[in-house]
């Protein structure tokens, strides 16, 4: 019986232990494995074109080295193409005592201090210097009570005006034009233009002047010099040269604050003592020269003796546009 009992129990041992029949209470049976999933292809990123400003050249002109000195220089004189045929400047550099020599005020420019008009028709429109005018109050028996002097105000002139130097030589062509022989004249015009002319070695140099301008026009020494100290419009001065074709001439626009001077071959040049800038160096007609530079008012005025001359209300124009020029162009 015992043997019976054994064999069943190692029979039912041996059926349990099957793994067929284990049972642990849960399914641990393997996950299902899901689909693959389709991966995109990449997307190729087309860079941006990188857009460059197109390269812009700039052509300066070619200018020639100048071949006149300025004060300020110290490099001494620059030698330009065919120098020879002008008479150059010293090359050494100017000494403060030398420039002081140079820049001195200039004993030949004594204006007479009265404004003649260009045409006779105006001449009682053409105001004095004095901005003031004696005001009297007589007693009964006629002795001066009190005396004072008022300020009055000055009608702008309407008429075309000239001051002469004291030796100036000059001839009125008509009611317009003025042959300045010798010395200089200052120019303050109206309402209508007028013209100042002018020779060099036989050559005429005219010079029109508009547009309420204030301007210096000199003879000396066979040169013709044009001073632009003021005007009130673009184009007011313009200054016509001798040309090599006897039909034509050059012409050069005279701006505020420049001067400008015609010089024959065999002479130099002396407006660039008070200038600070050359704007133009070059010949024209029959090898005459012409140099427009940028002037330097202090000492343009006291080198022309040009601040006594000058009424109050044209000195604070002269003035006001010389602190314009010098802002602009700083």
């Amino acid at each position: 019986m015992l043997r019976i009992r054994l064999t069943a129990a190692l029979a039912l041992g041996v059926f349990l232990s099957t793994p067929i029949w284990a049972h642990h209470g849960h399914d641990h049976s393997a996950p299902p494995v899901p689909p693959p999933v389709a991966v995109p292809p990449p997307v190729v990123q087309i860079p941006v074109p990188v857009v460059r400003p197109p390269v812009v050249t700039f052509q300066l002109p070619v200018i020639s080295p100048p071949t006149v000195i300025l004060p300020t220089d110290t490099a001494g004189m620059h030698s330009g193409p065919d120098a020879s045929k002008f008479q150059q400047l010293p090359s050494s550099p100017l000494t403060k005592e030398a420039l002081a020599a140079l820049t001195a005020p200039d004993s030949r420019y004594q204006f007479t201090g009265e404004w003649l008009p260009f045409s006779s028709q105006y001449s009682a429109s053409v105001p004095g210097n004095s901005p003031y005018r004696p005001v009297a109050l007589l007693s009964n028996d006629g002795s001066l009570k009190q005396g004072r002097l008022e300020h009055v105000e000055q009608p702008k002139p309407t008429a075309s005006a000239f001051m002469p130097t004291t030796q100036a030589s000059f001839t009125k062509v008509n009611d317009k034009h003025l042959a300045l022989h010798s010395g200089a004249i200052l120019v303050r015009t109206g309402n209508v233009p007028v013209f100042a002319s002018t020779q060099v070695k036989g050559e005429k140099v005219l010079t029109r002047i508009a547009g309420g301008a204030l301007a210096m026009v000199s003879a000396f020494d066979d040169k013709a010099t044009v001073l632009n100290l003021t005007d009130k419009c673009c184009g007011a001065l313009v200054m016509y040269m001798p040309s090599k074709d006897a039909n034509r001439q050059h012409s050069v626009g005279i701006k505020p604050g420049q001067i400008a001077e015609v010089y024959a071959p065999d002479d130099k040049p002396v407006s660039n003592l008070v200038a600070t800038k050359i704007d133009v160096n070059e010949r024209i007609g029959h090898d005459y020269g012409l140099v427009v530079a940028q002037c330097h008012y202090v000492r343009a005025l006291k080198k022309f003796n040009l601040t006594p001359v000058l009424a109050k209300q044209d000195l604070d124009r002269v003035l006001k546009t010389a602190a314009a020029i010098a802002c602009v162009r700083r």
